[in-house]
């Protein structure tokens, strides 16, 4: 699985959850606490469905599989 690149808005790095493929979003959302995807707005266009790179980036290194693993497995 390749890491996402950050898009940075008001200083702060996020991700689109639509940026994944729709099971790694479902299995990421999961693991989110309450309040964490936001709506944001960014030159015009609203992102409906954006997390903290940093919470991304924890959840790649510590529950995201790796390239011989499979999603199915947690």
């Amino acid at each position: 699985m390749n890491r996402l690149i950050p898009i940075w808005i008001d200083g702060e790095k996020f991700i689109q959850l639509s940026q994944l493929t729709l099971e790694q979003a479902d299995k990421l959302r999961k693991l989110l606490p309450a309040g964490s995807i936001k709506k944001l707005f960014f030159q015009g266009i609203e992102l409906p469905d954006c997390i903290l790179f940093e919470t991304y980036e924890y959840w790649f290194n510590h529950y995201s599989p790796g390239p011989a693993e499979s999603f199915n497995e947690f």
